[in-house]
């Protein structure tokens, strides 16, 4: 923020019914008589996603009138990347099939007994399979790493030489909680373009900004950098314990040197002992350094792909990028569905946190607002914001 640098930005829901110039600007004149610096829009439809091209325009006019009347006032303006809530899910307009997030599952998890044969038709959306001998009595925990098992004419086959047991990765589409621009009353579980897109994957990530601020550069983006400072992301999601995008083996390559798929069907069995300290046996330790790699990959695709793209359009167009992350108000969870705080952070301009409902209570200590100011500390960031 620049003029009104400490004022707090209210927020302002628009839809996309008509109103005139002296309407809005009768809205804004409140804000600024009641002390705020500026307000933040955030778009709202009592319409069906399906029917977008019956009200988008009539938004984007709203959108311009709410721009002239800031303008004349005095106030900064700033855009949520959304017609609804979290980011990433731009009224359906993106989200398909291959566009929608991913995650890792076990499709198969069986024990073989020496001479057993395990014969399988490929399961659909196959990542991997691998085999590792175990001890029966040790909560089948391997013995060595997985020898990798690779399907013949679209066919699983392995017998047993061992006590052993076999895993079979695959992956699955993914769905979030999304409030569109609409009354969530109204809202169809089995519309397909409920939820977000894989924030994963950097072509997912442009076709949002085409739909969502592009829209708006053409709409108002003479008063980028202006009046309008910049755009405000919430919440984006990730399935956290074992995201997947099919960009994602390939970037592990590049960071890691090894392969991905190679150490799926450990760190997909043993998920539940990963995060045991350092000590345990060799194998465990084994697995807890694969499951560290794999966490290191997909938060930095993530930071880079999300974050780091959107920041870098605001930035290419005078705007500041701003927003908070999902469960950023305990220090456990950090570094889950919305990926690492401190890494994605670096694609903030001003390092944001979430205050809300009853986060801070009288009598209730609660330091968390203190790690957006940390994070404007350590990267010497211009400031620190939060959604109240």
């Amino acid at each position: 923020m620049t003029g009104n640098r400490y004022k707090p930005i209210i927020n302002n829901d628009v839809y996309e019914n008509d109103m005139s110039y002296e309407e809005v600007k009768g809205i804004l004149s409140l804000y600024k008589t009641g002390g705020f610096g500026g307000f933040a829009i955030n778009g709202r439809s009592k319409n069906k996603v399906a029917d977008v091209g019956k009200w988008l325009e009539g938004y984007m006019n709203n959108v311009r009138l709410y721009c002239d009347a800031a303008k004349e006032l005095g106030l900064e303006m700033w855009i949520f990347d959304e017609w609804g809530f979290p980011s990433g899910t731009a009224a359906g307009l993106v989200l398909t099939a291959e566009t929608r997030p991913k995650k890792l599952s076990k499709a198969i998890d069986i024990i073989l007994n020496p001479g057993e044969t395990f014969e399988v038709t490929t399961p659909e959306r196959f990542v991997c399979a691998g085999v590792f001998s175990v001890n029966r009595f040790a909560q089948y925990n391997a013995e060595g790493a997985s020898h990798i098992i690779k399907p013949q004419n679209g066919v699983i086959k392995y017998t047993a030489d061992r006590l052993s047991r076999l895993v079979a990765v695959t992956w699955e589409n993914v769905s979030f909680h999304t409030m569109e621009m609409r009354d969530i009353s109204r809202m169809d579980p089995n519309d397909p373009t409920v939820g977000t897109v894989d924030i994963m994957d950097r072509a997912c990530v442009r076709k949002f900004l085409d739909n969502m601020h592009e829209r708006y550069a053409v709409a108002v983006g003479d008063e980028f950098g202006k009046t309008i400072k910049g755009f405000f992301y919430d919440e984006p999601e990730v399935h956290w314990q074992f995201p997947y995008s099919k960009e994602l083996p390939k970037y592990f390559k590049n960071k890691f040197g090894y392969d991905m798929v190679n150490i799926l069907p450990e760190i997909v069995a043993y998920s539940e002992v990963v995060a045991l300290p350092l000590g345990e046996p060799e194998f465990l330790q084994y697995v807890k350094k694969c499951y560290d790699d794999y966490t290191k990959a997909w938060n930095g695709m993530l930071a880079e792909n999300f974050y780091g793209q959107i920041h870098k359009w605001c930035n290419d167009h005078n705007l500041l990028s701003v927003g908070h992350q999902d469960m950023d108000h305990r220090l456990e969870t950090l570094n889950t569905v919305s990926g690492d705080f401190f890494t994605n952070s670096l694609y903030n301009d001003m390092p944001g946190i979430d205050v809300i409902h009853d986060h801070i209570i009288p009598e209730r200590f609660s330091d968390f607002p203190r790690y957006a100011g940390s994070v404007k500390r350590a990267y010497k960031k211009a400031g620190a914001m939060s959604e109240t």
